[in-house]
């Protein structure tokens, strides 16, 4: 995916959590849509993270001459793991794969 593709993702999914929000204040009397838009923000949250981890890692891996097409979206529970300060080490070891060669 691209760095463009990716922001558009994002711009998508910032769109989708503004509206689910605003119907959440609309949805307060009725429950089963309240959990439906409630159910639904959470997974609009967790991929906003993905699309955001993925697009730091690729401008780390650009940032150091990297390849930013070897970066990879994490699993929901993968990103939930990584500190965002891991993502430094992308790059890292982008860096040191070519001082190797």
């Amino acid at each position: 995916m691209s760095d463009e593709s990716t922001a558009s993702r994002i711009e998508q999914l910032v769109a989708e959590e503004h509206e689910l929000r605003a119907r959440e204040q609309a949805d307060s009397s009725d429950t089963a849509a309240l959990d439906e838009d409630r159910e639904r923000l959470r997974a609009v949250e967790v991929e906003l993270d993905r699309c955001w981890d993925l697009l730091r890692q690729r401008r780390a891996l650009r940032g150091v001459g990297g390849d930013p097409d070897d970066a990879q979206a994490r699993d929901a529970e993968t990103r939930r793991a990584v500190p965002a300060v891991a993502l430094l080490s992308v790059g890292h070891r982008a860096h040191m794969a070519r001082a190797r060669k």
